[in-house]
């Protein structure tokens, strides 16, 4: 009898238990479920722990885009015992959030085992979408050699590639010195400090987010000497895309050639890969073009003048003519 009384007591222990241990309770809430910028999103959550331990409310509000909108995780103690409402999250609403929809997942956690969890949805709409911009750090003037390190005296061209046409771009540009200057991109620039440069930029575009980016680079004094893998190859035809260019290969690209290099060399033939005030032939091209226009235009203007005078003395003898027959 006694054995059937302890039997008793056990399954209904056990039975009064299960409820207890299965009793807590978790709800989310959330003021509404659609969103615009300046809207503020408040989660909150209502917890009941019936428990005699403490337990673990972890909770994460997360984008289901492909955009990049981190994750934000939350976790908060509730005491044994203990009904409270918990404020998860409380957000406004920004132009540069993702338009979509998001989802917040709460659990109650008990050494490591979940017992209970919700999750809610809502959606962000009519926010600025971000378009693709890329600042760009080169070599030369077509951006073909693309760079972090240059070298002091050297140019260095500054420029950028956008999804979107006619952005509107502000930089700054930071010396190593410390100094700063606002510059217009594109532009290309002779840096005689060494050390770390830093280009900022602050890009927008009616109707897009504004986007604020930095790419750093670097000035050394001279260039190390390293050896370089042969790539000439001998051949007379010069092959820019194989990385031939009159520096790696003069056999094959002679000075001037259009090879994605400057040479500077004078030679009387302007690079097409130089700016004007990179290579003296092409200032002299420059300055032979405008004199060859100003003789053609003084020699049109001298021929233009004579056939006026002719013209003027033909019709001077017509008239005497013609008063002299009458």
């Amino acid at each position: 009898m006694r054995m059937w009384m302890k039997l008793l007591g056990v399954m209904l222990v056990s039975i009064l238990a299960l409820p207890l241990a299965s009793a807590q309770e978790l709800e989310l809430y959330i003021n509404k479920h659609t969103f615009e910028p300046g809207d503020k999103i408040n989660v909150t959550a209502n917890i009941l722990n019936p428990l005699p331990q403490e337990l673990i409310l972890m909770s994460i509000l997360f984008y289901e885009g492909k955009d990049d909108f981190p994750p934000k995780p939350q976790s908060f103690v509730v005491n044994k015992f203990e009904e409270k409402t918990i404020e998860l999250y409380s957000i406004e609403v920004k132009d540069h959030f993702p338009s979509g929809k998001y989802s917040v997942i709460a659990s109650l956690v008990q050494n490591g085992n979940v017992l209970t969890s919700k999750n809610l949805t809502f959606e962000i709409i009519n926010t600025k979408p971000d378009f693709e911009f890329e600042i760009l750090t080169c070599q030369d003037k077509d951006c073909f050699n693309k760079s972090k390190v240059f070298v002091k005296g050297e140019f260095i061209y500054l420029d950028y590639i956008s999804e979107v046409s006619n952005p509107k771009v502000n930089a700054t540009l930071s010396y190593p010195d410390g100094s700063k200057e606002q510059i217009s991109l594109p532009i290309s620039i002779k840096p005689q400090q060494i050390g770390t440069y830093t280009l900022n930029v602050k890009v927008s575009k009616e109707g897009y987010r504004t986007q604020n980016l930095s790419v750093q680079f670097a000035v050394i004094e001279k260039e190390p000497k390293i050896e370089k893998k042969l790539i000439c190859n001998e051949n007379s035809i010069c092959e820019p895309e194989k990385g031939e260019n009159y520096g790696t290969c003069p056999q094959d690209c002679p000075s001037g050639s259009k090879d994605n290099y400057c040479d500077k060399v004078e030679d009387g033939m302007c690079d097409p890969d130089c700016l004007a005030e990179e290579d003296v032939d092409c200032k002299e091209k420059i300055q032979i073009t405008q004199n060859k226009t100003t003789v053609k235009e003084t020699s049109k203007k001298t021929k233009n003048l004579i056939v006026l005078i002719v013209g003027i003395i033909g019709i001077i003898g017509i008239f005497l003519i013609i008063k002299f027959l009458k």
